[in-house]
């Protein structure tokens, strides 16, 4: 029999793993996308966000740890910002899919580039640690235009993708979820194939 507390358990881990293997995947092929906030837009649908800001702590503590300097800690700023988001899309879009998918989206996309883009000024000192982000940034200086809008355009840039290609494997995810662990009033996708 699959209780609450085993419920919450697998969706953890099952978030915890989409955060890190998404991430693992975008970050040794070099894609454009950063995907470490897989699992913390998933656990926040589901569960709100109180449980996308221990996922996306968990995250960000493996990736300062493992990937990138201690400091990048900073950007769970952007994790916790995502978890709230998207547990409170959740919870305001309840019987609308569409609406609710490009609420989530843009939402996502607004604040999470609203904190990414001082944070890569303050710890980065402008340029995107990001391969993608990095050239980027080096193309657009190239090109004569200013560092600090540089720095903007390309975190946004990449942080734009990011979000779409992270709904989408949201998504499917979701999809691909049994039922007994999506159960409850706050399951917004219920019914994904009628988008």
């Amino acid at each position: 029999m699959l209780t609450e507390k085993k419920r919450k358990l697998y969706l953890f881990t099952i978030s915890v793993l989409m955060n890190l293997l998404f991430f693992l995947a975008a970050y040794f092929l070099k894609l454009p996308v950063w995907l470490d906030t897989t699992g913390t837009i998933f656990i926040s649908v589901l569960l709100f966000f109180p449980a996308g800001f221990v996922v996306g702590l968990i995250n960000n503590t493996i990736l300062s740890l493992f990937f990138f300097r201690f400091n990048s800690i900073s950007y769970y700023i952007v994790s916790a910002a995502v978890a709230f988001t998207a547990g409170t899309c959740a919870r305001k879009c309840k019987k609308h899919r569409v609406k609710f998918l490009i609420l989530l989206s843009a939402s996502i996309f607004l604040v999470s580039m609203l904190l990414a883009v001082p944070l890569t000024f303050v710890v980065d000192k402008g340029i995107p640690s990001d391969f993608w982000g990095h050239r980027l940034y080096s193309r657009f200086t190239d090109m004569g235009m200013a560092k600090y809008l540089s720095t903007i355009l390309s975190v946004s840039l990449v942080k734009f993708i990011d979000v779409i290609l992270s709904i989408v494997l949201v998504v499917l995810v979701y999809v691909l979820t049994p039922l007994k662990l999506k159960k409850g009033d706050n399951i917004v996708l219920r019914n994904v194939g009628e988008l």
